[in-house]
């Protein structure tokens, strides 16, 4: 089963981190769009975790 960075985060992390969630999606990317996108932020940034998802069509998520 596939996990949505979402449902990731509430299981996982959320009440035993404490920080921010970033979410840098850009809709429409293509993968190597994605990579460039998340190499401009990661070395910017600098978090502890990252969460990376590509596909939002194939997420596991129940939207009802």
């Amino acid at each position: 089963m596939q996990l949505c960075p979402f449902l990731f985060y509430n299981k996982h992390l959320k009440g035993n981190t404490k920080g921010t969630v970033k979410n840098i999606a850009k809709f429409g990317s293509t993968l190597l769009k994605g990579i460039d996108i998340l190499k401009k932020h990661l070395s910017k940034d600098k978090p502890d975790i990252a969460v990376i998802e590509f596909g939002e069509n194939d997420c596991d998520f129940d939207w009802e």
